[in-house]
């Protein structure tokens, strides 16, 4: 189970890379924390970590920013990641056993199936 702080990070980092928040971004804590439902230590630490990833950046007196750099980041993750998920998933066929390749056709089935009613 995750903590708050790492939820919260995740949501962060995940609206910087979908492009929610925008390179230079604003982000104020107290806008987060009602946005989130939740006070603001867990933002306050979550910018901290993120700051350390070169995400954000603060600004003594001014605030905290989406770091100019965050999209150069951003491609660098996403290339990773996706090497790192066709490597997985070329993994995980090769050791499926045909029980687990039924239950996945079945799976993909019933997506078709959703998103043809477009009930994704």
């Amino acid at each position: 189970m995750k903590s708050l702080r790492e939820l919260v990070v995740e949501k962060i980092r995940e609206g910087i890379v979908s492009g929610y928040f925008k390179e230079g971004e604003h982000l104020k804590e107290r806008d987060l924390s009602s946005m989130m439902g939740i006070s603001t230590t867990p933002i306050k630490e979550a910018f901290r970590i993120l700051e350390n990833e070169g995400m954000l950046v603060t600004v003594p007196r001014k605030g905290t920013f989406v770091s100019e750099y965050a999209s150069t980041s951003i491609e660098e993750i996403l290339l990773l990641r996706a090497s790192v998920e066709s490597l997985c998933a070329r993994l995980a066929a090769l050791k499926m056993s045909d029980e687990e390749l039924h239950e996945l056709e079945k799976l993909v089935l019933i997506m078709e199936g959703l998103h043809k009613k477009r009930r994704f």
